[in-house]
């Protein structure tokens, strides 16, 4: 199963809430379970996150199922993001395809931060001028 990683914020409600804390873990696997994703883990964050959430779902509408059943409570606010292991992503990445990669990799960021990309970031890729 495809795996995400959902950065979580509490709102006023769910600061309220943690007087009960395992209620509310409780009530986030029910929530995984009636989506048919799994609540791998848990972690309690320090900094911009109150926690941060591994789930295993089948696909993306399973995710937003979970979704939906976790915020009806509207204890937090989430940013999810999909992920996979690091050593198949490096099987992938070599060879012929790491042109692109690059490329790709940096035209992500550059759209994140709302720069250009530098002119020689396109360097080695074989699609195109």
């Amino acid at each position: 199963m495809p795996c995400y990683f959902r950065l979580c914020r509490l709102t006023e409600k769910g600061m309220k809430k943690l007087e009960t804390p395992r209620e509310v873990f409780a009530e986030l696997e029910a929530a995984a379970e009636r989506a048919g994703c799994k609540l791998e883990q848990a972690y309690v964050a320090l900094g911009q996150y109150d926690f941060i959430e591994i789930i295993d779902a089948p696909d993306e509408a399973a995710l937003k199922l979970y979704n939906d059943n976790a915020q009806q409570h509207a204890w937090y606010t989430a940013k999810t993001l999909a992920c996979f292991p690091a050593e198949p992503f490096f099987e992938w990445a070599d060879g012929d395809f790491n042109p692109f990669l690059n490329y790709w990799m940096r035209k992500a960021r550059s759209l994140e931060s709302g720069t250009r990309p530098a002119p020689d970031s396109r360097a080695g890729f074989r699609g195109g001028t």
